[in-house]
């Protein structure tokens, strides 16, 4: 958990703080949408890239290729937002499940239904803790889709 310094900030915006998490301090709103968590004012985007997806598949981080490679998180977060965009399903389906460490946190969203298929999911609320890897896996047995971009979005956790 973290520290919460007395100073007024912001010109007294109700939830708006200086929060020390992991050692920084850091300016954080209550985020009212997921139980009124103190996150960051500041995000920070994770982009994963693939060329073909099967089942199971873990989606890339720019050329790495192997299956533990995951971004490492700086401090304690909380994934808030996931889209993602593929060009071509063939109309296969894809759920894009969330991992820290090994374990999954479930679907952050589906792709399917041929060319240029999306997802935007604004309700994430998933916690991880600094030093843990996050990564994403290809969901789905039918087949495989091409051109897949996803992004999540994290804010500090305090």
């Amino acid at each position: 958990m973290g520290l919460v310094l007395t100073r007024s900030v912001g010109g007294g915006i109700p939830g708006l703080a200086i929060t020390v998490i992991n050692g920084q301090p850091m300016l954080t709103l209550e985020d009212t949408t997921r139980g009124n968590k103190k996150l960051s004012v500041g995000e920070q985007v994770l982009s994963y890239s693939e060329a073909n997806l099967t089942n199971l598949d873990w989606i890339e981080i720019g050329n790495a290729s192997d299956a533990d490679t995951g971004y490492i998180a700086d401090f304690d977060g909380t994934v808030v937002y996931g889209t993602g965009h593929c060009e071509n399903t063939g109309a296969n389906m894809k759920d894009i499940h969330l991992f820290i460490n090994a374990v999954d946190n479930g679907s952050i969203g589906t792709l399917m239904g041929g060319a240029n298929a999306t997802f935007n999911n604004n309700v994430l609320n998933l916690d991880f803790s600094q030093g843990d890897n996050v990564r994403l896996r290809a969901v789905g047995a039918s087949g495989a889709i091409g051109d897949t971009v996803v992004k999540l979005t994290c804010k500090w956790r305090g």
